[in-house]
């Protein structure tokens, strides 16, 4: 999740923070939810990448020894019911 967080999940929350910090009215009390707001997006939209990447058989992020979170390799793999 660390790797995550730092990955994804920092660019989305610096997106979302400056959004808010841009808004009219905004102070920090408002700006953190924001902030975690955008580090959740950004973690979101790794896993679908990772599971994208399995999901297409290319294999990229492994073959590159790109981190990949290992919830999306069990979902993945996963029987389906």
């Amino acid at each position: 999740m660390a790797t995550y967080a730092h990955k994804s999940g920092a660019v989305y929350g610096m997106a979302c923070a400056m959004a808010a910090r841009l808004a009219a009215g905004t102070g920090p009390a408002e700006i953190d939810p924001w902030r975690r707001f955008g580090q959740l997006l950004g973690l979101l939209a790794q896993f679908r990448n990772d599971a994208d990447d399995l999901r297409s058989g290319r294999y990229e992020d492994l073959r590159n020894g790109t981190a990949t979170y290992l919830l999306v390799h069990l979902l993945h793999s996963a029987p389906e019911s």
